[in-house]
């Protein structure tokens, strides 16, 4: 809680709040994690939070979203991160009612971002309006800056399949690109719609914020957008690097075919030329009186030894040149 003249003060878990929120200059912010059935039965009663915005919050949401309810607003947005170094982005909702003196965060997953985001309050009250919209500005903002190292690191991944590529281009690679423009899509589908909640509040249809108040919601705003404009930057630039796999994997391919060519034109050369000899030796069948061999004693042994030594020799040979 936070009261003009007093400062900051950490709460227990008070009976009710209507009190503090009556107190003049008085903001009050809520944090429950993975609040009991009776807790949230608690910030119903005590904040009137609409039974459709609570039933939201116990519903899987897949985006962010803002919703108004009488002069409150229910956000919905989240928090994204990679599990391991697989760059596979995983993601934590949070939950926000906010109104004119009060933020109430729900989430079932811990939040460190949240105490981030109480000290960049803390830190920076005395500077900015004394209004709720200053901790909504804060929490939004611890938020959105964690999207950077994220896009860095999916920017350090896309160089470097590109380079991996252009050397050797392996089907692995196939695999890494689509994992890639996956974790992309996941991103932007989770980002897209927090440029719709930052609208919302931009358009001020509950004047729950200053005038001042815009100021550093427009730049969230062009965060968001910055953070979009990189995605999309990103999904052409892995497009590319499909495309470049596909013309190395084209080139590679015909030269093998080029290769082969050239390996079954010098194939049937020789064995032209060996058949010729050997329809010479099919037709007389080598069995003139005059031949020297005939009379060797290891002539048939000596034969047969040049016929495996041949063999293998020209075995070793082709499985060399990967042609066996």
């Amino acid at each position: 809680m936070y009261r003009k003249g007093t400062g900051f003060e950490t709460l227990g878990y008070p009976q009710e709040v209507k009190p503090l929120l009556e107190r003049e200059a008085c903001l009050l912010w809520v944090d429950a994690e993975d609040p009991s059935p009776e807790e949230l039965q608690w910030v119903q009663a005590q904040f009137h939070v609409h039974p459709i915005a609570m039933e939201d919050y116990n519903s899987p949401q897949e985006r962010s979203r803002i919703d108004r309810y009488r002069e409150m607003y229910s956000i919905v947005v989240f928090a994204l991160g990679f599990a391991g170094d697989a760059l596979t982005l995983v993601d934590r909702p949070l939950t926000l009612f906010v109104g004119t003196n009060y933020l109430v965060t729900l989430h079932v997953q811990p939040f460190p971002e949240i105490r981030e985001a109480m000290e960049l309050w803390e830190r920076n009250i005395e500077e900015m309006e004394c209004e709720i919209g200053v901790a909504l500005y804060a929490l939004l903002d611890v938020l959105i800056d964690d999207y950077f190292p994220l896009i860095d690191q999916l920017s350090d991944a896309v160089e470097s399949i590109e380079d991996h590529v252009l050397k050797e281009g392996r089907p692995a690679d196939l695999d890494k690109i689509f994992h890639l423009k996956r974790q992309l899509i996941y991103l932007r589908r989770a980002v897209a719609p927090e440029r719709d909640v930052l609208n919302v509040l931009l358009r001020r249809e509950l004047p729950l914020f200053s005038e001042g108040m815009m100021i550093y919601f427009q730049d969230l705003y062009d965060h968001v957008v910055r953070v979009l404009d990189s995605l999309d930057t990103h999904r052409d630039l892995l497009s590319g690097a499909l495309d470049l796999y596909v013309s190395v994997s084209s080139n590679r391919l015909s030269n093998a075919a080029n290769r082969l060519n050239i390996t079954m034109q010098t194939l049937t050369a020789w064995s032209i030329i060996l058949m010729t000899a050997s329809l010479i030796a099919g037709i007389y069948g080598m069995n003139f009186k005059y031949m020297p061999e005939l009379d060797w004693r290891w002539g048939y042994a000596g034969a047969l030894g040049a016929m495996f030594t041949l063999g293998g020799g020209l075995i070793l040979y082709f499985k060399r040149r990967h042609w066996l």
